[in-house]
């Protein structure tokens, strides 16, 4: 057990990132207090953070990482990939016309499958409310998982 320095909370080792130059080799505050200092330097320097973010990506080693994550994602959601493939396939051969999205009517709109089992049937959403529309299936998802026990599992194993 270690107490970390900002939030004065005894935790786990686990709960430290590590520090070789550090005498117990464990950073001083614990993985939660440093993500909300990240985060919060991110916040007051968005322009030096993004033109960093922009950097990376640009390099050979983030591109490199780039791939390797979408490789990621297309293995672990072949599902969601088949799904936007063929989507995209349809409106490129013009099978399938773009709509505004079905809230705001903007113009600008990404299909949005309920069921990736149908590629072809999405509804419009802009990026606002696409972005809305997947927290609210990620809600409904926590909430179902909670009510029926799951969340308990995962959190004792």
């Amino acid at each position: 057990m270690k107490t970390c320095c900002i939030c004065k909370v005894a935790k786990p080792s686990h709960a430290f990132g590590k520090n070789l130059r550090a005498a117990d080799g464990l950073q001083y505050r614990c993985k939660e207090c440093h993500r909300v200092e990240v985060r919060m330097w991110q916040r007051e320097n968005r322009e030096k953070h993004n033109a960093d973010v922009n950097e990376f990506h640009r390099s050979a080693r983030g591109k490199a990482y780039l791939i390797r994550r979408n490789l990621q994602w297309r293995a672990m959601n072949p599902d969601k990939f088949r799904a936007s493939k063929l989507l995209h396939s349809a409106i490129r051969n013009g099978t399938i016309k773009r709509r505004p999205c079905v809230t705001c009517g903007a113009a600008k709109a990404d299909g949005h499958h309920e069921d990736y089992k149908k590629p072809l049937e999405v509804i419009w959403y802009c990026r606002k409310h696409h972005r809305e529309r997947h927290l609210v299936l990620a809600e409904d998802c926590r909430r179902a998982a909670y009510w029926s026990g799951a969340a308990y599992f995962q959190e004792t194993a």
